[in-house]
């Protein structure tokens, strides 16, 4: 009987039977609908992935070199919400939102303007051109001046700071440029997808000379719209230094500009979600320079910030 089982033909048929078995229970739970141990679920796909289009590695560049044809913007349109505090310390501070406007002018200029609900008397006015940062709080009659580069600026009668700087604003409602010609730069491109859309990533890398090359800036373009959906920038040693996230988006100049922005500052311990009105952009408007520069009220009390 042993030779007989060690025979190769009978060995081979006998491998074959839980194949052919197996193949032969598929037919029958195919065939016997109450049987069946597997069946088709309907899925229902996002519209942003079924109208994803392809672009090349040039024309994603230019989508993002098109923000270089913004040179002034405005929206008076703004619903602004601050949330202070980093998330690892379990403690965050929403303070109540609030409706105001916005100019900005490059190189980097901007102004923040913040109003009470009710009287629509201004709360906050926030300015920085270059690198000098006012804000004046009309409430306490107190004029605060700083640098916006600062890392951290307080007072006395502020001892957690003033976490906002307007470089921050800045970068995420225009996005930066990329000069791919640039010593050092190194750029790549791959695909991403979630539940809702499907991306083009877009990676800007800085060579170091070493073995290491520095991650920069990754832009997410969503393949729908072929538009900017989220941006996040990096410091030198790899964390996230702002996480920039954008939807609702509106053509304005051949430039799309969006009506939300969640902005996420780990780090500096806060975050911005800012919310425009539809069709409140304003863009390429003659602002002049002194709407950006605001002098001390009479009487106020003038506070230098300490930097650090």
């Amino acid at each position: 009987m042993r030779e007989i089982l060690e025979l190769p033909a009978l060995a081979a048929s006998l491998r074959r039977t839980p194949i052919l078995l197996g193949f032969a229970l598929a037919l029958v739970g195919g065939a016997a609908p109450g049987c069946s141990v597997k069946h088709t679920v309907k899925v229902e796909v996002s519209p942003k992935i079924l109208h994803a289009r392809a672009a090349s590695f040039d024309e994603l560049l230019e989508i993002v070199r098109s923000y270089d044809k913004i040179k002034s913007l405005s929206s008076n349109g703004l619903r602004l919400t601050l949330v202070y505090g980093k998330s690892e310390s379990g403690e965050l501070q929403p303070y109540r939102p609030a409706s105001g406007y916005i100019l900005m002018k490059r190189p980097d200029s901007i102004c923040l303007v913040l109003l009470n609900p009710i009287t629509k008397t201004t709360i906050l006015d926030l300015r920085s051109v270059r690198d000098e940062l006012s804000a004046w709080i009309p409430s306490k009659n107190k004029f605060y001046v700083g640098n916006d580069s600062a890392k951290e600026l307080r007072s006395e009668d502020l001892p957690e700071g003033i976490p906002i700087r307007a470089a921050h604003i800045f970068e995420s409602i225009i996005p930066q440029s990329i000069d791919a010609d640039a010593p050092g730069i190194r750029l790549s491109l791959e695909e991403a997808r979630d539940a809702s859309a499907k991306y083009y990533v877009l990676a800007v890398y800085r060579d170091t000379g070493g073995v290491r090359i520095q991650t920069v800036r990754r832009i997410w373009i969503e393949r729908s719209e072929l538009a900017i959906a989220r941006q996040q920038i990096f410091q030198e040693d790899g964390q996230i230094v702002s996480d920039i996230q954008y939807s609702g988006m509106e053509r304005i100049n051949d430039v799309f500009l969006p009506l939300k922005i969640h902005m996420d500052r780990p780090l500096d311990g806060y975050a911005l979600n800012m919310e425009f009105k539809s069709k409140s952009w304003r863009a390429n408007l003659e602002l002049p320079d002194s709407a950006f520069i605001q002098t001390p009220p009479g009487g106020a009390q003038i506070i230098h910030l300490k930097v650090r």
